[in-house]
């Protein structure tokens, strides 16, 4: 299992230009690292089983199935507390190009060029992976690993915003703004919170009637002219308790924070429910 050397990967060798399919040589396997075949990939993210493991992997064996999210060091003040998601060495370590010391996992096999990689952690537009053990996640063998490909980004995000952020409760408030993979994430996480009331806005009817679908309570076209005054309608008088944007549209960032009821001490309080009609 040791001897995988090869991969097949998509390619882009230059800005705009086409992503092309070829043949890719895996550098050597670090102590601290995995090399994995990629059963399913989303935009971001990916999951697979092992094929090899470094020596400083104690936690999974290979063959096993697992789900790979970002890259994170373990080792910083916010790794440890742990808020894995804020490592003081996120950016260099999931959208560096390179391990940390500035070697490259992986070379095109025509021309031996090192290949800018480790994106997100994980580079997974390709057959086999290599990846920092920081990214995976191990699941049962059972587990179908193309239902799971959305969980390490798009619901991991929506959902932990809700859950771990915001700490909606029973009988809060929210808006949600962009109801795409992350905004619904966040839309069921507000369901199973308890939330009683869950806004969902869209510029995309589809995506409004999906969400209404799995949790939403109410909708607000993205299109209407005061939406201020359209979310206050259902969140009278204060406004609503918890807004979430999924767009990074700042006129839509700038409604959302003029729709936010003052702040209260508690979150997630059963004691402390929202007022909003519904």
């Amino acid at each position: 299992m040791g001897g995988v050397k090869k991969s097949t990967a998509l390619v882009l060798r230059e800005i705009n230009g086409p992503l092309t399919i070829e043949k890719v040589i895996l550098d050597q396997l670090r102590p601290d690292e995995a090399k994995v075949d990629i059963h399913a990939s989303g935009i971001c993210h990916t999951d697979l089983p092992f094929v090899e493991v470094g020596s400083y992997v104690n936690d999974f064996q290979i063959g096993d199935k697992v789900l790979l999210s970002f890259n994170h060091c373990t080792y910083c003040t916010t790794c440890k507390e742990p808020d894995v998601a804020y490592c003081d060495n996120f950016m260099a370590l999931n959208f560096g190009g390179s391990r940390p010391d500035g070697t490259r996992p992986l070379y095109t096999s025509t021309d031996k060029k090192p290949c800018n990689s480790n994106f997100f952690g994980q580079s997974s537009f390709m057959r086999t992976a290599t990846v920092h053990h920081s990214t995976m996640v191990k699941v049962p063998q059972e587990t179908d690993l193309g239902l799971c490909a959305p969980l390490g980004c798009g619901l991991q995000t929506g959902a932990g915003c809700v859950f771990n952020t915001l700490h909606v409760g029973v009988g809060n408030s929210i808006v949600i703004f962009g109801v795409g993979t992350v905004g619904l994430a966040a839309v069921m996480a507000a369901k199973m919170a308890g939330a009683s009331t869950i806004i969902a806005s869209d510029l995309s009817e589809a995506r409004i009637r999906l969400a209404m679908e799995l949790g939403a309570t109410q909708t607000v076209s993205a299109t209407v002219p005061d939406i201020v005054g359209e979310v206050r309608k259902v969140c009278s008088p204060l406004g609503v308790r918890f807004a979430i944007d999924e767009t990074g549209n700042a006129q839509v960032i700038e409604n959302m924070l003029a729709m936010l009821a003052p702040r209260r001490s508690k979150r997630g309080s059963t004691k402390d429910r929202d007022d909003c009609q519904g």
